[in-house]
């Protein structure tokens, strides 16, 4: 028997990982009090899209909400402290929330450039601010190595914004091996100037790379990474490392961005949007039950680059050539395979089905 399920129960956070858990505390019988609490003026929305569809134009906001049950909304109140012996979550306005059980959904914070005319896209407000510059902006330069960096550039050039995109060799292809080169041809043949550099500076309309070479741009976005939003003293170090359930203790879980999972195959913390979600519900289960099973997901990630999407399910191994099931990458669609992963380039297969291409023996085939 965990938490009370007429207990009250706090989830901190606005994102997938605390709408998910309150969705799934209510269909797996809570019956108590329920208070998501979240630093945002809106309800929890899902996010990925804000990089993607919503500086395309392709959704606006209120395409972007999640639901959330019947919990009691606490927005615009940012939780700055949690008490895990007390069982209280102070809140910025003074205000100290008693809980019975506790789920931290808290995220991550965005890298933030000291220079305030550099842009971030991380939540709504920062994504209708970039949308609203992008407006008149001719020219733009993006910052970063990750699948975020090629978002935002190919949201950019979506907006007929010339565009330059500024990366670390092979820092994409440390991670994700030869997909990364996928990416990479995907921006450039699309027209995005592609610049390579092991470091430099950027600024107010300008990028320095290591080489010396001046870019300039009306506009400046940097994807530069992020990093967990602990509110746990006890975690701050680390951030919350729980155990293979989801908890920090029998009272208390944590799910999404911000959350490491102990597991016989190491600990991992997996910031993706199906993560959170899949994750938030674990967390729950685990908060009512003493019994729940382990967290032990197929880890899965997906991007668009310039209109060419890529999926990918397990963890594809680096430096080795992947089996291609079906298609053709020279023709920009293809499903592919290695041993323990899968992924589909400019292809489409349900989720699940390339979840359980990642865990067959390779090759394999599309039958059965």
């Amino acid at each position: 028997m965990g938490v009370p399920r007429g207990g009250r129960i706090v989830v901190v956070g606005g994102g997938p990982a605390a709408a998910a858990a309150a969705v799934a505390l209510r269909e797996i019988g809570h019956d108590g009090g329920l208070v998501i609490v979240g630093g945002e003026p809106r309800p929890p929305y899902s996010r990925p899209p804000l990089s993607k569809a919503f500086l395309s134009g392709g959704v606006e906001a209120g395409d972007l909400a999640l639901g959330v049950a019947d919990a009691e909304l606490r927005t615009g109140v940012r939780a700055i402290r949690v008490d895990l012996d007390e069982r209280r979550v102070h809140l910025a306005d003074g205000e100290r929330l008693p809980y019975d059980g506790l789920v931290l959904a808290t995220g991550t914070r965005a890298r933030r450039p000291r220079d305030p005319s550099v842009e971030v896209v991380s939540t709504i407000a920062d994504a209708e601010r970039v949308s609203a510059r992008m407006a008149r902006a001719r020219s733009a330069l993006v910052v970063g190595s990750g699948f975020l960096a090629y978002e935002l550039a190919s949201a950019t050039h979506a907006r007929g914004i010339e565009t330059t995109l500024v990366i670390r060799p092979g820092a994409l292809a440390a991670r994700w091996g030869m997909l990364a080169d996928v990416l990479t041809d995907r921006v450039r043949t699309a027209g995005i100037r592609l610049v390579e550099s092991p470091g430099g500076a950027f600024g107010d309309g300008t990028a320095i790379t290591a080489d010396g070479r001046r870019w300039e741009a009306d506009l400046v976005l940097a994807a530069i990474g992020a990093e967990p939003d602990v509110i746990a003293p006890e975690y701050a170090a680390t951030g919350y490392l729980t155990d293979d359930r989801c908890r920090l203790r029998r009272t208390v879980v944590a799910a999404g961005d911000a959350a490491t999972v102990r597991s016989p195959g190491g600990a991992r913390r997996d910031r993706t949007w199906t993560n959170a979600l899949a994750q938030g519900a674990a967390a729950a289960r685990s908060l009512l039950d003493d019994d729940a099973p382990p967290y032990a997901p197929v880890p899965y990630a997906w991007t668009e680059a310039c209109g060419t999407e890529v999926k990918i399910a397990g963890a594809p191994p680096l430096g080795v050539a992947p089996a291609v099931i079906d298609g053709d990458l020279s023709e920009g669609r293809a499903l592919l395979q290695w041993p323990g992963g899968a992924a589909a380039v400019g292809y489409r297969i349900p989720v699940a089905r390339l979840k359980t291409l990642a865990a067959a023996p390779a090759p394999a085939t599309l039958e059965g």
